[in-house]
């Protein structure tokens, strides 16, 4: 066994009903709270007036930003950050998808520095410091894994690029994972928001950094994907099926929190960098066809492990057929939950290609494939990803 390190400061609380424990949650940050949400609507206005006065009974005074955009973009977030400051905001709550939890964690930042949340990406020499907001996530999706990772991925459209904060300080202090928040996730956001818990336990399964206790929690998000999220597209409320895939995305979270993700992720940032209508999940199953073909012979006993947690009849073939017939499995898979996608049909502009490719080696998460891409490969995905 390898040597490892492995690091989560994120309380959880996991389960029914656990929603209504926000404010004595929150209260014991601070008792000037910014929350973080998009606009209100019919299915999620409850959730909004409950937690308001969960905080409200608990003495927090709240300031409601409900300005979160799809792909949270750098002007939003300073929007955020500007109500943050008059409030004087002492600690930053997000409630929602990975969008409202993102948002909050980079308000958190950029309320308390100098410049920008885009001054304080990953790569940068200055970084976030203790000044950062503590911040709060209560997800009511299953899919990003934001609620317990150190990542707040961001929109700069000026750029027309997708980048993140990469910090410790931006982990939520508490987590609140409660699957009666996700029955009324519409089907399509449900199918592409769970297909990212899987990519996210698979990309950190096959990861360079991977490691043994990695390898346990990615199997079993694996196993939970595969069993639960086809149900939860057809009935969403499914009360199992729901608690399944919110495990299923907690787990795919710590993954990545601690090991990462590959080319997928790197060409879906890419993707919706570019192209700011692409949800985050449909960027990843357009190009999930080709990557699984393009890689599965560089990572044969963990393609296997897949293929025969799709299709148990697997597990009397060979690890190198087991590994080949994964990539089936996830088309199959792909079609049953109607997330089988082209870069055609999410409108990417044929000519824009190469321009595509180029920023699909932006991030270095190609790097950490067991096959490494060059320039032409990635191209040569994209075009295979074109048209289905």
């Amino acid at each position: 066994m390898k040597d490892f390190n492995y690091y989560q400061p994120t309380e959880i609380r996991f389960g029914c009903g656990r929603v209504n424990e926000v404010g004595e949650v929150v209260a014991k940050y601070g008792k000037r709270c910014l929350l973080a949400t998009v606009p209100a609507f019919p299915a999620v206005a409850p959730v909004f007036e409950k937690v308001k006065a969960s905080l409200k009974d608990a003495g927090v005074e709240v300031a409601h930003f409900d300005r979160v955009v799809p792909n949270p973009t750098t002007e939003s977030i300073t929007a955020g950050a500007e109500v943050a400051k008059a409030h004087k905001a002492d600690v930053v709550l997000g409630l929602g998808g990975g969008s409202s939890m993102d948002t909050a964690k980079a308000i958190a930042v950029e309320a308390t520095h100098k410049g920008t949340c885009w001054d304080y990406l990953w790569f940068r020499e200055t970084q976030p410091t203790e000044k950062t907001l503590p911040v709060v996530a209560v997800t009511t999706t299953s899919g990003t894994g934001s609620q317990v990772t150190q990542v707040a991925v961001i929109t700069n459209p000026s750029e027309k690029c997708k980048s993140a904060i990469y910090n410790p300080i931006v982990y939520p202090k508490v987590s609140i994972v409660d699957p009666e928040l996700m029955v009324t996730v519409p089907e399509h956001v449900t199918a592409s928001t769970g297909f990212d818990v899987f990519a996210h336990a698979f990309e950190s399964y096959i990861h360079c950094n991977a490691s043994p206790y990695i390898d346990m929690m990615a199997k079993e998000a694996m196993r939970l994907v595969a069993q639960y999220l086809p149900t939860v597209v057809k009935n969403g409320s499914n009360m199992e099926a729901r608690t399944a895939m919110a495990w299923a995305d907690t787990l795919a979270g710590l993954c990545i929190a601690n090991a990462g993700v590959t080319l997928p992720h790197g060409m879906g940032m890419a993707i919706g960098g570019m192209y700011p209508h692409v949800m985050h999940g449909e960027a990843l199953t357009v190009t999930y066809p080709d990557f699984m073909r393009y890689t599965y012979k560089s990572a044969v006993e963990q393609f296997a492990t897949v293929g025969r947690i799709f299709n148990s009849a697997l597990e009397s073939e060979t690890d190198e057929t087991a590994a080949e017939k994964s990539c089936d499995e996830i088309d199959r898979f792909l079609k049953e939950i109607g997330m089988w996608l082209s870069l055609e049909g999410l409108k990417v502009p044929e000519n824009e290609l190469p321009e595509l490719a180029e920023a699909c080696l932006v991030l270095p998460d190609y790097k950490n494939n067991p096959r490494v891409a060059t320039p032409d490969e990635v191209m040569k995905l994209l075009k295979q990803s074109y048209r289905r």
